[in-house]
């Protein structure tokens, strides 16, 4: 496989029949092929977008006895950790070649970038803090936001991004991965491949080296990958790909992101994800972070281990409201009776988070910059960190009205970000697909900043889009297919109204 080279940017009808047994056939149909087949429409869109803001102050304050034992106990001195940085870095890379890519500085309405990618080939560009941005493909490419202030060259240690990686397609499950690594060493197993189906997966790197393996469905497999190297992961069957570890006790700074479910978008009843295994500390249970389920009416869900194969539990989440957990294994599936949404959190705790140095006060950190998408017309229940300085910005293409909790109304004007500031759990509801980014950082000091690792960014128009998957629940052999249960719903509603039109005719 040939290197490329990066691309480098610095820049601060029918008729309608009168039978009625015609038109009844006729609906039916059209529902089957709407269920069925909507989703090889709803992936051609002619153009793809990406919306994101680099956070405004990328520094980090500590105060100044973090390291003392016991640590944190002045909360009136505080010392430059990390920063600040100016610049954050915008990675693009697409898997198809001769992909148009258009960056745009939204404050100015500006054309800042135009090139045309070759596969494989990264894009760079540095953007100033503050910065509001669009980048907008004729094909699904990757978008990562990198808190790295200089172009990067191959091998370079940068922050890991914590969340999923999306396929060439734009999906989260599928076949086919390309992106950029980005990992804070040489030799961890930061990435990960969560096999949803069995799969034989083979990951190749720009200059040529090659890894094959085989996993079973609800398998997975660690991995470290060279930072600032482009990869393209393969499968025979569908996979999910996320990278950065989940942090138990004894971590500074813990970020937060969005768990896509396996049958696409947000909000779902399935859902595999890696998780932290207790070997000698656990979970800090004096901090206020860990998994989040969040549900809009009571649902029944259960948790399996992926190591065994053995569930973990079942708990009840109340409509309106979620649960925390923090399970002992190295990855899990979430199983749910009705739809849910998924997420690692930090709420912004700032109490004894250092709890290896004896506990203390004022070293709790969120640092966190995360993405995640609404579909039209579906409510979706989110909660924003309650204890830290907050941002959630909307952003849509085209005028959207979003509905928050039933009373606020929001009217967002095409590629025009606004800004929420009300923490806590809220349901949501838009009219079109809308990209949303939740930026959180600690109360504590006035001053203090978000140094954020990264992010990846979804493409807005896949939003909607569901992926044909087989789903197999862990201990099980019994799959199935969203798809297919769709479709036989569908097939269900034929033959109940030829039914009743056999009826109506005797």
């Amino acid at each position: 496989m040939t290197r490329m080279r990066p691309i480098v940017y610095s820049i601060a009808s029918y008729a309608i029949k009168k039978s009625l047994t015609a038109i009844a056939v006729t609906a039916a149909l059209l529902i089957i092929s709407i269920t069925c087949f909507s989703f090889i429409a709803s992936t051609l869109p002619s153009k793809y977008t990406y919306y994101g803001k680099v956070p405004d102050r990328i520094i980090i304050y500590r105060p100044v006895d973090w390291r003392s034992q016991p640590a944190c106990q002045n909360p009136y001195e505080w010392e430059v950790y990390s920063g600040p940085n100016t610049l954050a870095l915008l990675a693009i890379v697409s898997g198809k070649d001769d992909v148009n890519v258009e960056i745009y500085n939204l404050t100015f309405n500006q054309l800042i970038v135009k090139a045309t990618l070759k596969r494989l080939e990264p894009l760079y560009l540095l953007l100033k803090n503050g910065t509001f941005f669009k980048v907008v493909a004729d094909s699904p490419v990757t978008v990562q936001l990198i808190n790295y202030n200089e172009t990067p060259v191959p091998g370079a240690l940068g922050p890991t991004i914590h969340g999923f990686y999306y396929s060439t397609e734009g999906l989260y499950v599928g076949k086919e991965f390309v992106f950029i690594a980005v990992q804070g060493s040489l030799t961890g197993n930061d990435y990960a491949v969560l096999a949803v189906e069995r799969s034989e997966v083979t990951i190749e790197r720009d200059d040529g080296f090659t890894v094959t393996f085989k996993l079973n469905a609800n398998e997975y497999k660690f991995l470290p990958l060279t930072p600032f190297r482009v990869y393209r992961i393969r499968s025979t069957g569908n996979i999910m790909v996320m990278s950065g570890t989940i942090p138990g006790i004894g971590t500074y700074e813990t970020t937060s992101f969005a768990i896509p479910s396996v049958e696409g978008g947000f909000q779902g009843t399935f859902f595999i994800v890696r998780a932290f295994r207790a070997i000698e500390w656990g979970w800090d249970t004096t901090r206020d972070y860990g998994f989040r389920v969040l549900a809009l009416e009571n649902t029944r869900i259960s948790v399996y281990d992926l190591e065994t194969g053995n569930k973990i539990g079942d708990y009840l989440v109340p409509g309106g409201a979620g649960i925390q957990l923090r399970p002992n294994a190295h990855a899990v599936v979430l199983v749910s009776e009705r739809p849910v949404s998924f997420w690692f959190l930090h709420n912004g705790s700032i109490e004894i988070e250092n709890a290896g140095m004896h506990g203390g006060r004022y070293c709790g950190y969120p640092r966190s910059t995360m993405f995640f998408t609404l579909r039209p017309n579906e409510d979706t229940i989110v909660q924003f960190p309650s204890n830290a300085s907050l941002e959630v910005y909307f952003y849509a293409k085209e005028d959207t009205e979003v509905l928050v909790d039933d009373t606020i109304v929001i009217r967002l004007k095409a590629d025009t970000p606004y800004l929420f500031t009300v923490p806590g759990i809220h349901k949501v509801r838009a009219s079109k697909e809308v990209l949303v980014q939740v930026n959180s950082w600690p109360r504590h000091p006035p001053y203090q900043g978000l140094m954020f690792t990264g992010a990846v960014i979804p493409p807005l128009e896949t939003a909607s889009v569901k992926p044909e998957v087989e789903i197999e629940v862990p201990g099980t052999k019994a799959a199935f297919s969203p798809i297919l249960i769709a479709g036989i719903s569908a097939a269900a509603v034929v033959a109940a109204i030829l039914l009743m039109l056999r009826r109506r005719k005797k």
